[in-house]
């Protein structure tokens, strides 16, 4: 007998990042990011519920009333205890199968969100993403196109036995402990293999960045493009890549989730 197993995204979004305060709301293309990343995962194949996880605090009041309107469920909880913010979304909306996607991610790209979940299927490990270059330990991707993919089950089992540090990052604790759990690196096309690009907006420069490339890409005739067409633009225009260039990135294992 087939069990059905209902897969979700959780949007971890909050308004008080200290590096670029409002990032999930600011305006790309006359639109917020968070309108981008809910318009984006629509597309998906797998996901029948998108959830927009974000705190309790007033100041959130305004991701929670825009994510509503654009038909996205919402789930409010703790600001330092992401990782029970998520668990708690998870379960409440009776999701199995958790695709964790950061607030920060206006490029998200459907086709590379169903890779990863199709690979999380069928190869059946405990956690499955394509940030990590195992070689490396650093980036595979530019970030902002990473896709994070595991079950609520193990979110659940993690959540009494992680520390306040990967309570704050929610799936820190896969990265401290792999010799506890089956990880799957998802490759991405060769075209994708470009960490030192920067597609999230944690940053001024890193949306300055993003407005320049939803300027030249995004129409309301054509809402959604693609990654790979970024990856076009940038081959042609790569004057654009400099915007953000300077900007660290943390490791891939500490979160960008706030």
């Amino acid at each position: 007998m087939c069990v059905r197993m209902k897969i979700g995204a959780i949007i971890t979004a909050r308004m008080g990042s200290s590096r670029l305060y409002g990032k999930s709301m600011a305006v790309l293309a006359g639109r917020p990011s968070l309108w981008h990343i809910i318009t984006r995962l629509k597309k998906s194949r797998f996901l029948e519920e998108i959830v927009v996880a974000t705190t309790t605090k007033k100041e959130d009041d305004v991701i929670c009333n825009f994510a509503i309107k654009k038909g996205a469920t919402v789930f409010r909880g703790s600001s330092d205890d992401v990782l029970g913010r998520v668990l708690k979304a998870a379960k409440k909306f009776g999701l199995d199968t958790i695709v964790l996607i950061t607030g920060d991610c206006p490029m998200i790209d459907t086709k590379i969100v169903d890779l990863v979940v199709k690979k999380y299927l069928e190869k059946k490990p405990d956690y499955a993403s394509n940030r990590l270059n195992p070689k490396t330990s650093d980036y595979a991707i530019p970030p902002g196109l990473d896709v994070q993919v595991f079950s609520t089950k193990l979110l659940e089992n993690i959540n009494g036995i992680a520390d306040m540090q990967a309570h704050e990052h929610v799936t820190l604790y896969f990265y401290q402990h792999p010799e506890k759990y089956n990880v799957l690196n998802v490759a991405v096309p060769k075209k994708l293999s470009r960490p030192d690009l920067r597609f999230c907006i944690d940053t001024k420069e890193d949306l300055l960045f993003a407005q320049k490339v939803f300027g030249e890409l995004f129409t309301d005739k054509k809402p959604f493009f693609y990654a790979e067409e970024v990856m076009d633009l940038l081959a042609k225009r790569p004057e654009l890549a400099e915007i953000n260039s300077q900007v660290l990135q943390k490791k891939p294992w500490i979160d960008k989730t706030k």
